[in-house]
């Protein structure tokens, strides 16, 4: 993986490891860990299929400890972000575009405009000299994650015939699409944190981390 193209697969590939969640036999009941399984099963078989090498999924309780992290920032993700910078875990720049694309999230109205936003904000990633493959590959991926959750996540509840459907009238307590969508890259960025970490700089094992933790981000609600 040497071209930030290739974590492109993460956004389909989320939305795919959902739709699959939807077919647990405990489906609306599920757990966290039927939820890890579904996604590292997914993940592995893709990684397989096209020749990206092992992924090394981390365990299970990385992932948990990662979902409950953003679970606690709510519906901002700043103060998650910001976690992350005073620990050294991501660079400046890096939380510099996080913080950009969580403010094309709060409170949005059209998942198209956010995609657009976020394709943009891919396009200043790339040209972004003051950063590594690796931190651009970080904050990459998570956008691709957030241009496919969004749509997802907004036809999805929208849809009283999806199993996802709330119909236009959701539980007081239920969060909107944006929220999960918000959600799902925050995952991602803390998955790959930690996948790199325990591979040495492997941005293989950083991408499917983050697509196993954002999985469990928005299978959480």
């Amino acid at each position: 993986m040497n071209q930030l193209i290739e974590t492109s697969f993460v956004g389909p590939m989320h939305n795919r490891i959902m739709d699959d969640v939807t077919k647990l036999p405990s489906f609306p009941k599920y757990t966290d860990r039927e939820v890890y399984a579904t996604a590292k099963a997914r993940i592995e078989l893709y990684y397989a299929s096209n020749n990206l090498g092992k992924p090394d999924v981390i365990p299970f309780d990385d992932v948990e400890r990662n979902i409950l992290k953003v679970m606690a920032a709510n519906n901002d993700m700043k103060p998650y972000f910001s976690e992350l910078l005073s620990e050294r875990q991501i660079v400046q720049k890096q939380y510099d575009f996080l913080i950009e694309i969580n403010g094309k999230f709060l409170n949005a109205k059209d998942p198209n405009k956010v995609g657009s936003d976020l394709f943009d904000i891919q396009q200043k990633v790339h040209e972004e000299p003051g950063l590594s493959f690796n931190q651009k590959a970080l904050v990459f991926g998570a956008a691709m994650v957030g241009i496919s959750s969004a749509p997802y996540w907004y036809a999805g509840l929208r849809n009283p015939n999806s199993p996802w459907g709330q119909g236009d009238d959701p539980p007081p307590a239920a969060a909107p699409w944006w929220v999960r969508g918000l959600r799902d890259l925050a995952g991602f960025v803390g998955g790959f944190v930690v996948g790199e970490l325990i591979s040495g700089g492997n941005p293989v094992v950083g991408v499917a981390a983050g697509a196993a933790t954002a999985a469990g981000c928005s299978a959480k609600d």
